[in-house]
């Protein structure tokens, strides 16, 4: 069994709702965790040279808000990043984005960590993007 269907049957197994979509040339699984405030997040598994590993990149982003200067809100992401376990909060132009790439045995996929990256995205959404949109 390959990452892709293991991704899908945990999201399966724990009743989140998906769908499949091509992002560049890679098939990706979306999500829409949070429907208030329309966060997608995508899981790209990426091919590698090497054969026993495999990429899966967790990713979403969002328009940054108007009232942060570039320099504060990177300050207020680099202190927010000091919280997460997983991934990290950026900024390029206009928009925020998280990004978190996991490298993992080919065809083997811990259900436990694809859980706690989950809650980390939950943390993300409910916590630290709700603040700094408010």
């Amino acid at each position: 069994m390959d990452e892709f269907k293991i991704i899908q049957n945990i999201l399966k197994e724990i009743g989140v709702n998906y769908r499949i979509e091509k992002i560049d040339i890679y098939d990706s699984i979306i999500l829409d965790l949070n429907q208030e405030t329309k966060f997608t997040i995508s899981i790209t598994p990426y091919p590698t040279t090497e054969l026993k590993t495999r990429l899966i990149q967790f990713y979403f982003e969002f328009t940054k808000p108007k009232k942060y200067s570039d320099l504060k809100l990177k300050e207020i992401l680099i202190d927010k990043n000091k919280e997460l376990p997983y991934g990290n909060l950026n900024l390029i132009i206009n928009q925020i984005y998280y990004r978190y790439i996991m490298v993992c045995k080919r065809n083997s996929i811990e259900k436990e960590i694809i859980l706690d990256i989950f809650n980390v995205i939950r943390h993300i959404i409910d916590n630290v993007i709700v603040d700094l949109l408010d």
